[in-house]
């Protein structure tokens, strides 16, 4: 099981060809996304059009939602941390479910990930 972040998914749906290689790579490995990370992607639709693609596109990814106790600790490390650092609620949320699955996080969004203890981060290509 590979869990990409919002960067790296955006990378495979816009085709950017170290990402596609990257993927083609994976052949026995399944790619989930976090449900969080369905919302930011749907965020950045202009029109139905974008948001049927992106539907049909996240079709061959599998979903994946934190549980509420996972919501609480990820409230708590909020909490802690988005004061001296720039993270999100959705990032924390993302950071969270990568945690609760004990699966690094394929991300270069490295800035903002470093403020949660214990999260591994793998930059999966070189942009």
């Amino acid at each position: 099981m590979i869990l990409v972040d919002t960067d790296v998914a955006v990378d495979l749906i816009r085709k950017h060809p170290p990402a596609v290689s990257w993927f083609a790579s994976l052949v026995t490995q399944p790619i989930w996304i976090s449900g969080f990370t369905a919302f930011e992607l749907f965020a950045w639709c202009r029109n139905a059009a974008e948001q049927q693609a992106l539907q049909q596109t996240l079709a061959s990814y599998r979903m994946v939602w934190l549980s509420s106790s996972g919501c609480e600790t990820a409230l708590v490390t909020y909490q802690n941390v988005h004061l001296a650092n720039a993270i999100s609620v959705t990032d924390m949320l993302i950071a969270q479910t990568a945690l609760e699955l004990r699966l690094p996080l394929h991300t270069f969004n490295l800035k903002h990930f470093k403020a949660v203890a214990g999260l591994q981060t793998i930059q999966p290509y070189i942009k």
